[in-house]
């Protein structure tokens, strides 16, 4: 089954296994304080939220895949999108009991397509782990962007805005490492023959 859409303005909207899991949208009104509580493995094309009380929770083991669809009106060739980038201010979070989950972020890019853009501004507070895999554009604002995960580069870019300094452990197998921000991590920082650093990227310390 697939919903065309689900928006939240205030109290929890819960999704178990019967729903489905897929979500073609999942929005949050602004000034939301509302939460989606996701007790099954599911896929979001398209995520927005503005509000910083806006609260996503997955239930443990579970993974949660944003998705979204490229734009088709890029340059032949393009690989970043000149549109202004989803936003999603809200927070990645357990439910009550709990339990790290995956998180993945990925895109669907066909031929004269930009690459999709998503800026987390937020503060999560999960563990588990974070991927980012190819065809997104993933812009991290917020120091605790990715909660306390361990983020691995599979493929995708990953940038990090001035002043933030990301301190998850950090395994960049492939894909682009770009931004103004910093890296401070105590664990070993794992790069593999794939990865770019791009001009503006700091690293800060290991």
């Amino acid at each position: 089954n697939t919903f065309s859409g689900v928006s939240v303005e205030q109290g929890t909207l819960v999704l178990g296994t019967a729903t489905g899991s897929s979500l073609s949208k999942l929005s949050f009104a602004s000034g939301s304080t509302g939460t989606i509580r996701l007790l099954d493995s599911f896929t979001v094309t398209n995520l927005y939220a503005n509000s910083p009380l806006a609260r996503i929770e997955v239930a443990a083991g579970k993974t949660l895949t944003i998705n979204p669809v490229a734009s088709s009106s890029a340059t032949t060739g393009s690989t970043t999108s000149y549109y202004p980038p989803a936003v999603f201010a809200g927070t990645f979070a357990p439910v009550a009991s709990g339990g790290a989950f995956e998180l993945v972020f990925s895109g669907t890019v066909a031929a004269n397509t930009t690459v999709p853009q998503l800026r987390l501004t937020g503060q999560s507070t999960y563990t588990g782990t974070t991927r980012i895999r190819p065809g997104i554009d993933l812009i991290a604002a917020d120091d605790a962007a990715f909660g306390q995960s361990s983020v691995i580069l599979e493929g995708g870019r990953l940038a990090l805005a001035s002043g933030v300094s990301v301190t998850n452990a950090l395994t960049l197998n492939s894909g682009v490492l770009a931004g103004e921000g910093g890296v401070v991590t105590a664990t070993a920082l794992g790069v593999g023959p794939g990865v770019q650093l791009q001009p503006g990227f700091e690293l800060a310390g290991t």
